[in-house]
This record gives structure tokens, sequence and C-alpha cells, in this order.
């Protein structure tokens, strides 16, 4: 397998007395601010945080635990409109604010003679709940991607939400469309878009996500973060001995601190959301035609595309990519709605050429290959531990190096697992900072491997070397 180069974000003006232990963390302040004005810290009350990130969820998410003798959910009172300010960094790094809302409260239990009491503050990000009071209902003009900052700039961050909103980025889509949004809420419309968004740049990927990271909200291709630089490389070895050197800091935090989790394919809940094959029958109620069109997994996949260079069936017996039944889809077509998809063409001085499709919705370019390449990328992931690193967001793109899980005695030729090592996206992080430092549990997942699948199995046993 061959290593990119490594493109980790550098750590500059770092002091190196700051730098402890390899899980150490800043923690500058928590604080809580009512929707009167009421601006208090309860540092002195913290216990921990958990923060969640999710490459398929649209919100940040997470909870803080505190060990309270002020009774602040009376003394306050928390009324559930409040907001939740949290700074931090990991050593090295610029802090990083949180601004959350507060969603719910648990359980508080009485601790120190019922002097005091532990429980947790569950939020999620601003916009979710400002999602929760709003309706679209309006009808739009223009590529998916401007559709999307308009929707999320007039209803999720606008004028009338209170508290600052981390702004979103978004990669360019193909075409312009037409769509009337009939009284949905904000985010349920933009995943409604999601689906139909096909990349400017690759226009035969329809793989378009919406997700919020620590660095504020995306809509971009997964395509686009598979072409990602390499952020990081993990390697499955035993930890260095720590020294107090911005050197060792680093290649420490590449180790994987835990055992590995391996979680392969489920081809019996695969298979029935199209991963393979698929087929899609449309009726112009204009023109009374039938039209059908069908998803090859083999023929489909493209290795400049994907995280490494050969799919997850074996390229000759790919039985699974032949039987087009195994999702059938069926849609409505309406031939001339509101105009069709202008495209841009040619641009000649001031004068720009346009070609059109007769169809505003083009399903056959997106509905069978959006659900086949978002499931791709879930058929194959792992899950570890490592030391905290506030530069790493989910839709990083890293590699990993994992030797062989054989018995001593077996024979280790083989340099890496070939199945699990390789380059994957981050799919999720669950951020654990406390007063013993920031860890953190990520989740990498994978649409290729790094060796071609054999067409025909050959197996034989290895002897076991004395």
């Amino acid at each position: 397998m061959t290593t990119p180069e490594h493109q980790q974000q550098n750590r500059t003006n770092q002091d190196i007395n700051t730098v402890l232990r390899n899980k150490d963390v800043r923690i500058d302040d928590v604080r809580i601010v009512s929707i009167d004005g009421l601006d208090i810290s309860i540092i002195e009350y913290f216990a921990s945080i958990e923060i969640y990130e999710n490459l398929f969820l649209n919100n940040i998410t997470g909870r803080i635990s505190l060990i309270d003798g002020s009774n602040l959910p009376t003394e306050l009172p928390l009324t559930g409109q409040e907001i939740l300010i949290f700074t931090f960094s990991t050593p090295g790094t610029e802090p990083i604010t949180l601004t959350v809302s507060l969603d719910k409260i648990s359980e508080r239990i009485p601790v120190g003679g019922e002097r005091s009491q532990v429980y947790d503050l569950h939020f999620i990000s601003i916009p979710f709940i400002v999602n929760l009071t709003k309706k679209v209902s309006k009808s739009y003009t223009g590529k998916i991607s401007e559709i999307v900052r308009r929707i999320f700039s007039s209803y999720l961050s606008g004028p009338d939400v209170d508290f600052e909103v981390p702004n979103i980025k978004t990669e360019t889509t193909f075409g312009s469309h037409k769509f009337v949004i009939p009284n949905w809420r904000p985010q349920a419309a933009i995943n409604w878009l999601a689906q139909r968004a096909i990349s400017d740049t690759h226009p035969d990927r329809a793989n378009y996500i919406f997700y919020e990271d620590l660095g504020g909200f995306k809509f971009v291709s997964l395509t686009s973060l598979m072409n990602g630089p390499i952020r990081e490389v993990y390697e499955s070895i035993v930890t260095r001995k720590e020294h107090d050197t911005e050197d060792d800091y680093e290649s420490t935090h590449r180790n994987i601190q835990s055992p590995i989790i391996v979680r392969g394919f489920d081809r019996s809940k695969e298979i029935p959301k199209g991963i393979f094959s698929s087929s899609l029958m449309t009726h112009d109620i204009v023109k009374k035609t039938w039209d059908t069109a069908s998803y090859n997994y083999t023929q489909e996949f493209d290795s400049s595309k994907s995280l490494n260079n050969w799919p997850i069936l074996p390229v000759s017996s790919d039985y699974f990519a032949r039987h087009a039944d195994s999702k059938q889809y069926f849609s409505p077509k309406h031939a001339g709605i509101y105009g069709g998809v202008r495209i841009a063409s040619t641009k000649e001085g001031e004068q720009v050429n346009f070609l059109e499709y007769p169809d505003n919705s083009r399903q056959e370019l997106w509905m069978l290959s959006h659900d086949s390449l978002i499931n791709q990328l879930k058929s194959s992931r792992i899950e570890f531990d490592i030391y905290g690193d506030s530069n790493r967001r989910v839709g990083d793109r890293v590699q990993v190096i994992v030797p062989p899980m054989k018995a001593l005695g077996f024979n280790n030729a083989s340099e890496v697992d070939t199945l699990i090592s390789g380059t994957y996206l981050i799919t999720k992080i669950r951020h654990r900072i406390s007063l013993g430092g920031h860890e953190m549990r990520i989740e990498l997942s994978k649409d290729s491997f790094i060796e071609r699948m054999p067409d025909f199995i050959q197996y034989e046993p290895e002897g076991i070397h004395s």
C-alpha cells in the first residue's frame, strides 16, 4: 500500500512546555447564557463533556455532566431555552468554542448527604432547535447548492436567531433547477435537495450529504471528501515511550489506543438497499412514454473517485451486481415541468449558451446512484480510540495501517491486513473531555479495498511454524 504525503495540519507557535501528557486538554470556560441575557460560568461544577459528530446526521449533539452544589436547575432556573458555551483546545491548536442549545436535563441524583447532585445537560446545535419552529413554503430557482445556502441563511441563521450560528460551506452543484418546497422544515428541505444534488466537478456522482462538525455546517459530496488530502495516518503499534517533545507528541497521536472493532458486510441488508444493482422505471405523464434505467455496481465503480483502488466485490464474479431487480424504483415524470433544467455549456464573450433537460427532476441521474454510493461507504467500518486531537473532523480522509490478525505461530508474510488497512473517511467522532484529559473514539468507513478481491477462492491452510 502506498502512503500519500502526510497532510496533518501544522501545530504552530507551540510552547513545548505545554505538552505534559498525550491526553492534555485546556478547558477555558463553560458558560450558560439565558434567553434574558444572564451569563454565568459553571466551570466549577464541570465533570465531563461528550460531543458527538456524525457524517450522516445534520447536527452535533452531546451532553455535559455536572456535580452541582448550588442547585442550578432551581436557582437559575433552567427552562430549556438556555445556550451552553464551551471553549477548549488540545496542545498547540487554536481554541474551539462550541455554542449549542440545551435540549433536556437528565435524572438528578443527590450525593453528599443531599447537599449536592449530579446530572447531565444534553445539548444539540442551535439550528436544530430553530428548525423545529419554522417551515419553508416557497419556490426556488438556481443551482441546488445556491438554494441550500438561501434556505440556511433565511431560516436557520437569519436575523431573528438570537445567537451566532456557524456558517455553511457548500460545494457547487450541477445544473439549474426550479423547485417548490411544500411547507417543510428547513433541514428536511435541505436533506431532500441533497438526494437530488450532483457535483459540478463530478457530474456522474450523486452523493451529497448535509452535516455539522466542530467547524460548522457542510453541504458537500462524498466524492470531494474522498479526493481530499490525507489528514492523518493511524497505526496499530505498541505506544512509544512518551517524552516531552513535539515530535513524540505528534507520533503518539497516530497510535491506535484500543483494540480495533471491525464491522464487515451485511449482504442481506445491503442488497435490498440497491448497493450493487437496481432498476428504475419512469412514466412521462405528458408524452405517455415509459423508460427504464439500471445500475450495476461493478460497471459504475471508479477507483479515481473512491477511497481505494479496488471494489468490494470480485471484478469478474460480481453475482450481486448482475441482478437489477434487487431494488426496483418507479417514478412518474413530467416533461417540461418548471421549464426543465438549464446547464451552461459554452461562453463566448458575453453570450452564454445553454443545454436544457426537459425534465426538471432527472431521476435517472441521481435516484439509483445516490442510494448505492451512500450505502457503499457504510459497508466496511472500523472503530477505535485515539488521544484527543481537536484538529480532527468527520469527513477527514485518513489512512489506517494494521498488521494481519494472526496467531504468532502462523506465517505473517504480509505486512498489513489488506481488508482492514487502507484509506478511510472519518464518519463518527465521540469526544470525551474531562479533568483527566481528552480522548476520542472514532468510526472510519471505506467503500473499496487496497487489493483486488479474488475472482475464485483457493485456500491452502498455513502450517504452524515451530
